[in-house]
């Protein structure tokens, strides 16, 4: 994945600072695909553009991280003898920055049964 800025002569306005797959490599360019919303639907533009107007994305290096912390997580309440829960992880996220979190305290209560009642009609 890669990370486009001013780049192509026709499309500089349309594609500036877009997310691309690249597709083709050149010794001076590289091929790119990028999403174009047109209408109710998604076209796929083939851009080439020289290297100097590409970078890599950022997003892909935030998923490993996000997914090698993960298992660092995993591996250390392995060790522990207790079990990492990512939603747990999340929850704890929202309270320290100070967010309401509630949880369902659903474990410790039964369900409760209720019997189906007439509804007033107004029709005679």
């Amino acid at each position: 994945m890669c990370k486009l800025r001013n780049s192509s002569k026709y499309y500089a306005h349309s594609f500036n600072r877009r997310t691309g797959i690249v597709y083709n490599v050149t010794p001076a360019a590289v091929g790119v695909i990028v999403y174009k919303v047109v209408g109710n639907r998604y076209l796929e533009k083939r851009v080439n553009l020289r290297v100097e107007h590409v970078r890599h994305s950022a997003c892909r290096q935030e998923f490993l991280d996000r997914v090698k912390s993960n298992h660092e997580a995993h591996v250390k309440a392995k060790e522990s003898g207790g079990t990492y829960s990512r939603c747990i992880g999340l929850i704890w996220l929202l309270i320290l920055f100070g967010q309401n979190v509630s949880t369902s305290d659903a474990y410790l209560h039964s369900p409760e049964n209720h019997a189906p009642f007439q509804q007033p009609t107004t029709h005679h």
